[in-house]
């Protein structure tokens, strides 16, 4: 792997708000831990951001770039 994609959550509104356990780390997982954290609280802002992340990552996928992706 070349490049990593990386969001922090400085606050662990993961851990408090969606009880989960970090890092987390692939493309995957990073989808349903967006979503957890979405339902958990709908404003939460670091769900845009995991998202935002994502969508980094399959752009630089689809320019051929060797990425992963961990939160």
């Amino acid at each position: 792997m070349q490049t990593l994609v990386i969001c922090i959550d400085r606050d662990n509104d993961l851990g408090e708000k969606a009880k989960l356990e970090t890092p987390i780390v692939g493309r995957e997982a990073n989808v349903q831990a967006a979503v957890a954290l979405g339902i958990a609280d709908p404003e939460d802002s670091d769900t845009n951001t995991i998202f935002g992340g994502i969508r980094i990552l399959d752009e630089l996928r689809a320019k051929g770039t060797d990425a992963s992706s961990s939160e």
